[in-house]
């Protein structure tokens, strides 16, 4: 067994000559913040928007499409575009780091995630994928017990408002989406903590839902924020969602780099 902390910042510098001095995107630690981060990381994420709206837009709709696209390939296409949206994401936070060092954010950077530690991110949505499958069949299970199973499901009256009331399938629901929770927060920053980080795949599960359990509140505060700006996007004909998405993407970056490193 070894006695390395593996929450330790690496020896080696492992983005050098990829970044400027200036952006330090090695992991140094895990920091608790206070609960205004939140605010800050909305702010930040449309600030980074701002340096480059167009191909911000361009990028989004791009991967827009290649989901889309991805769903008509049967079996191997969904199955594709799980199992590599780590990578995806990847090239979203590296275009982040740019943007920040002063560089132009580019297309190129929505296949960058290719290019440095692919085995552990495609690693990463192979787990994220047989977990969401794994949640979905106990999920499955438990509602169909909370509606008399499949008998109900083959009799429509069985399963009328008031007996799923009566059952306690929302009492499932809402227990499933509370098990759900954590799943995020292993989830939510291992995609940068890989990308830039350079942190092992297990490694990165575990910093991950660390960084949320230690940020919950800032993080409650910017989900909140979030959520209500893309209320507001939808809107008008969702043409919102065209800045809000850009966000919900940079965010990762900001929250990464404010949590994670110096």
């Amino acid at each position: 067994m070894t006695d390395q902390n593996p929450y330790q910042a690496p020896d080696a510098n492992l983005t050098e000559g990829t970044r400027e001095p200036d952006v330090e995107l090695a992991v140094s630690g895990i920091k608790s913040l206070p609960v205004g981060a939140g605010l800050e990381w909305v702010k930040d994420s449309f600030g980074l928007f701002m340096k480059s709206p167009l191909i911000w837009i361009v990028l989004i709709v791009l991967w827009f499409v290649l989901n889309i696209v991805g769903q008509f390939i049967p079996i191997i296409g969904p199955l594709a575009m799980s199992l590599l949206y780590a990578v995806f994401m990847a090239g979203f936070m590296l275009g982040c780091a740019a943007l920040e060092r002063g560089e132009d954010l580019e297309i190129g950077h929505l296949f960058a995630g290719f290019k440095k530690n692919t085995g552990p991110l495609i690693g990463l949505g192979a787990i994220y994928l047989g977990v969401v499958i794994g949640f979905a069949i106990i999920f499955g299970i438990l509602v169909l017990g909370g509606i008399g199973g499949i008998g109900a499901l083959a009799n429509p009256d069985s399963t009328a408002a008031a007996q799923l009331l009566s059952s306690g399938l929302l009492m499932t629901i809402l227990i499933a989406s509370l098990f759900f929770i954590p799943i995020i927060m292993m989830f939510w920053f291992a995609p940068p903590l890989i990308a830039l980080g350079g942190v092992p795949l297990i490694d990165s599960l575990k910093m991950s839902f660390a960084g949320c359990l230690k940020n919950i509140l800032p993080m409650f505060v910017f989900g909140l924020i979030m959520i209500i700006l893309t209320i507001i996007a939808i809107i008008p004909f969702g043409l919102g969602l065209l800045v809000v998405v850009p966000m919900w993407t940079a965010a990762f970056y900001i929250a990464y780099r404010a949590i994670y490193t110096d």
